[in-house]
């Protein structure tokens, strides 16, 4: 069964002039102020390139079909295949694989932005103590 999740939340966007800059793309105009400008940076050093160069985010409504409920990104356990669809541009994907050890991830997410994602599963039987 495909269900399918409407977006409307979205982030402003880019102008012509940030678009075009390529230090805009390197920063993150949407940071958190409770972490310090240097960690924030390391944790999102290309965070305006993947949600709004490459990326949907600012890309209103966004239609999210995907076969796992509730616009989730991860199913309980396998593989999530995604297609998200704006009214400007071509439909992007998701690709998604939840596994015994490992998370792993490729495509457009829900909020809009680009990512490759892989990590370890702490639910996995090897994983460490998470306290």
């Amino acid at each position: 069964m495909i269900h399918r999740v409407i977006f409307s939340d979205t982030l402003p966007r880019a102008t012509l002039r940030q678009w075009l800059n390529p230090i805009w793309w390197l920063s993150d105009t949407e940071r958190n102020p409770a972490w310090s400008w240097w960690a924030w940076y390391w944790r999102n050093p290309d965070a305006n390139f993947k949600s709004r160069i490459i990326g949907i985010s600012s890309h209103a409504p966004r239609r999210w079909y995907s076969a796992v409920p509730g616009g989730e990104l991860w199913p309980a356990r396998g593989w999530c295949f995604a297609i998200t669809m704006t009214p400007w541009c071509l439909p992007r994907y998701w690709i998604g694989h939840r596994g015994a050890r490992f998370e792993k991830g490729h495509g457009w997410k829900t909020s809009g932005g680009f990512t490759t994602l892989t990590w370890r599963n702490s639910h996995a039987t090897n994983a460490g103590p998470t306290s």
